[in-house]
């Protein structure tokens, strides 16, 4: 699958890129669409990919290529308005795009059309990172605490308290969650 041997990264310029993760490491697209400085981006396998800005929007992008040109254009599918500011977090599946923003909410969006589900409160700070599942949303936040919701209600589950700093980093399985 050619789309395994893709790199996307996200700038401050307003650019987001996608380079060959084969040598030699070359940018094959640049792509503008935000308006504001890009501070997340997913790349989940196969040719989607998602991104969140400071412009309070979540985009989702198609990369369409083939076996001989990987990256022949990048088109935006949905772009998302529901963050009332700069989206910190994002992920997605083929089923859903989670984006966390600067207010504290998650909002889970449909990834086939990009309506909104779900609104959730997750933090009294920025969310700062953002992991799901089927069964569950984990988030870490400015606030330093760690969230978990239900994916398919969007109740909170609970709050974790120990970090004396913003949560920037988290992955979790079935049975634990590391944090940093």
């Amino acid at each position: 699958d050619a789309d395994a041997f893709k790199i996307v990264s996200a700038s401050s310029d307003l650019q987001v890129r996608i380079w060959s993760a084969l040598a030699p490491f070359k940018c094959l697209q640049i792509v503008v669409g935000h308006t504001r400085s890009v501070l997340c981006v997913h790349k989940p396998p196969g040719a989607f990919f998602v991104t969140g800005s400071s412009d309070c929007e979540v985009k989702v992008w198609k990369i369409i290529g083939t076996s001989f040109k990987p990256v022949k254009r990048v088109i935006c599918r949905h772009s998302m308005l529901g963050h009332c500011c700069a989206v910190t977090a994002v992920q997605m599946s083929a089923a859903e795009v989670v984006s966390g923003g600067a207010d504290g909410k998650i909002i889970i969006w449909s990834a086939d059309d990009g309506t909104r589900l779900r609104t959730m409160e997750a933090h009294k700070g920025s969310v700062m990172v953002l992991r799901f599942d089927v069964i569950k949303i984990i988030s870490g936040g400015s606030d330093q605490t760690i969230a978990t919701h239900d994916m398919a209600t969007g109740s909170k589950l609970q709050t974790l308290h120990g970090h004396n700093g913003a949560v920037i980093a988290l992955e979790f399985d079935q049975s634990k969650i590391v944090s940093a």
